[in-house]
């Protein structure tokens, strides 16, 4: 089952935070009330390099060389290892600290031991915006970063690929996938 917990990140150094994204995760918190919430900063960076796999922390150095440190694109990129990482040992949903909660997440959501998200009809990928792993997951987090190469980037298509070769349904060489496969598995 899905812990009670929502992780989200805000990975800055210099701590500012859009007022935008504040209100966001205020109105997370204030939705969910029965669930515990956790906001990773930058702060939280030396704990999470040391709990996180050796296959994730490659991931985070290979994109600590080829972006500026603290630039957004780091930042974004990073994070997409982070929350696999974080969702997978610790359990939980993971949801992206810009996403605005318009009312509180069913108990069904923590019945399970994996949600995943389409997020439009007809999508043929999995977001990494919005997604919950039963705590302990290693398994299929170290499949994900498994393809942590020098050209990897952690997108959505990126964590989607990772999903279904954990799932033995990575049969398309195309980087499209249909995710229906993901749920037949």
């Amino acid at each position: 089952m899905i812990p009670k917990f929502i992780h989200q990140i805000w990975l800055d150094k210099n701590k500012l935070m859009p007022k935008t994204v504040f209100d966001c995760i205020r109105r997370m918190r204030s939705m969910n009330p029965s669930v515990q919430h956790k906001l990773w900063t930058y702060d939280d960076i030396e704990y999470l390099n040391s709990m996180i796999s050796e296959n994730a922390l490659r991931g985070i150095n290979i994109l600590k060389s080829k972006f500026e440190e603290n630039s957004n694109k780091a930042n974004v990129f990073m994070s997409g290892i982070y929350r696999i990482a974080i969702a997978s040992k610790f359990g939980g949903l993971y949801v992206d600290s810009d996403i605005r909660a318009y009312k509180p997440f069913p108990d069904e959501i923590f019945n399970k031991r994996l949600f995943l998200v389409v997020p439009v009809p007809g999508a043929r990928w999995i977001t990494d915006g919005i997604f919950g792993m039963e705590k302990d997951s290693s398994k299929i987090s170290e499949v994900i970063f498994n393809n942590c190469n020098r050209n990897f980037r952690p997108t959505p298509t990126f964590f989607t690929s990772g999903l279904m070769s954990w799932a033995g349904c990575n049969n398309n060489d195309q980087g499209q996938f249909d995710v229906k496969d993901l749920c037949e598995c």
